[in-house]
Formats: structure tokens, C-alpha cells, sequence
């Protein structure tokens, strides 16, 4: 996990110096919950709405009030549910173990996306999609790890097979996830959809996509949903050259093929994009 977190501040280091992390293994949401109070911060609200026995790995990161060195981020690991769902035996044999990779990821991740966010005056809230925001701290892990090992491991892809969220056989779209309150299928799919996107921008865009869009977007507060829509279709051509609806609609090819393992191909369009990169 410290690897990991040391990866991170090696690969982007003006965003990581001089910032403070803690973790904290967690068993009970009560105990959390003290943790949380002692440090003065607010335990996730979506951590204490799991079920027991967990059903997937949960971990959380919330950033605890402060100035200068004084902030601190802090991520809740549940550990009960790695024990259950990260087993020493199922790992590969290569790279960092789920444990250390979502742990870095909500912690180093998050301290990098609150480093280049314009938009402080929303504390804890983000101003860009869900999908973007947390794909893109699977990603930048994925990049961090990359830097030392010179091979590609997203996150999506860690067990040798990619989860698409679907809706009666269907995969979900990637603009439902943009908002955290996507109910029914999309529920929850900004995690596993989010890193499908963020993996295709960093192919189209480049590593430094990962970060760049948080650069450009400005929201003074909370806004409505309408009026952040449109800051993001108006900031997202001026910073990657596409619409956001024809990010969409690449996502959702490009999550389709995964999917289908590549029996479903890609749209020629696409393609020929992908292809001509590193030329």
C-alpha cells in the first residue's frame, strides 16, 4: 500500500509533496465512524450503507479540514471485505494487489483531482462527472504503476476479464453515470464504466487527461444539474478537441467490445484513431 502511495507521488509530484494521508482498516461502521470524529473529518456516507457479509471490496476516502500540512486525506478500508474478496491466491502474480491499488487510488487519486481542481469552493463534491472523477483515480494508479513497470495494468482489466454494467443484457451507457444518484442498473456503474473511459482517454488523449479537465472547469458552487451539464459539454471540446457526446458515444463502442471480448468490433471511426497513436 505505501509502495503503491509512493508510486503515486514519484509519477506526479507537484501534485503529491507535502501532502498528508492516513488509512485506517475498518471492521464496524461504529468504529469508523470514531476514526473519523477523532480526526475531525465525516466518515463516507456511502460506506455505511454496504451490506454485511460485504459483496465487493469497499473503500473510502474523505478529506479532513485543515490548511497547509494540516489537511489530511484519509481512506476507510473496510477489511473484512478485502479479506473476502482480494484472496492471496486468486492475485496476479504481477503488479500491485488489489489492496494496495484501491487504497493508493482513494487516497493519492483523490489528493491529485483536489490539487488541480479550480473548483475548491465545493469542497469534498466534485465538479466533473462521477465517471470521470472515479475512473480516473483507478487510472491514474494504473499510470503511477506504469511508470515503474513500463506495462499498462488498468484496474478494469486486473483479473484477465472486464465487468460492463448492464441493463437487461445491455450495457449501460456511460452518460447515466454522470451523476452519483443513477439508480437502478447505473447504479454504481461510474466505478467500472469510469475506468473503461478514462482508460480509452488516456489512449486518445493522452496521461495527463487524467487531470486537465479539472484544470479547465470552473463551477463557483453548487449549481443546478442543467447548468453543470453545460459547463462540462463546453469546457470538454476545448481541452480534448471531441463533444462529450461523441466521448459518449466512443465509451460506449469501446465498453461494448470489451465486453464482448472483440466480437463485436469497433467503429471504423474509432479504430483508425486508435491505430494511428504512437506513430
Amino acid at each position: 500500500m505505501r509502495l503503491q502511495q509512493q508510486y503515486l507521488a514519484e509519477a506526479f509530484p507537484e501534485g503529491s509533496n507535502g501532502k498528508r494521508v492516513k488509512y485506517f482498516l475498518y471492521d464496524t461502521v461504529a468504529w469508523g465512524k470514531q476514526k473519523a470524529a477523532e480526526n475531525n473529518c465525516r466518515f463516507p456516507d456511502n460506506l455505511a450503507s454496504f451490506p454485511s457479509p460485504p459483496t465487493t471490496m469497499i473503500a473510502g476516502a474523505t478529506r479532513c479540514p485543515g490548511s497547509g500540512p494540516e489537511e489530511v486525506e484519509v481512506t476507510f478500508i473496510n477489511w473484512p471485505s478485502f479479506v473476502l474478496h482480494d484472496q492471496v491466491d486468486k492475485r496476479l502474480p504481477t503488479g500491485a494487489d488489489m489492496f494496495a491499488f484501491i487504497a493508493a487510488q482513494e487516497s493519492g487519486g483523490g489528493l491529485l483531482q483536489n490539487h488541480y481542481n479550480k473548483s475548491k469552493a465545493l469542497f469534498n463534491w466534485d465538479p466533473v462527472p462521477a465517471w470521470y472523477a472515479q475512473g480516473g483515480q483507478f487510472t491514474l494508479s494504473s499510470i503511477a504503476l506504469a511508470v515503474q513497470t513500463r506495462e499498462w495494468r488498468q484496474s478494469s482489466l486486473n483479473r484477465g476479464f472486464v465487468y460492463v454494467c448492464k441493463s437487461k443484457g445491455i450495457p449501460v451507457n456511460l452518460k447515466e453515470t454522470s451523476f452519483y444518484d443513477a439508480t437502478g442498473d447505473a447504479s454504481g456503474c461510474y466505478y467500472p464504466l469510469g475506468a473503461i473511459a478514462t482508460e480509452l482517454m488516456v489512449a486518445l488523449y493522452g496521461f495527463e487527461s487524467q487531470l486537465s479537465w479539472y484544470e479547465a472547469l470552473y463551477l463557483p458552487g453548487n449549481v443546478t444539474r442543467e447548468a453543470t451539464i453545460n459547463a462540462w459539454e463546453e469546457t470538454f471540446p476545448k481541452v480534448f478537441g471531441d463533444s462529450l457526446e461523441s466521448f459518449y458515444e466512443m465509451t460506449d463502442a469501446y465498453a461494448k467490445y470489451l465486453d464482448s471480448q472483440g466480437s463485436v468490433k469497433l467503429p471504423e471511426s474509432l479504430l483508425t484513431r486508435l491505430s494511428g497513436i504512437g506513430r
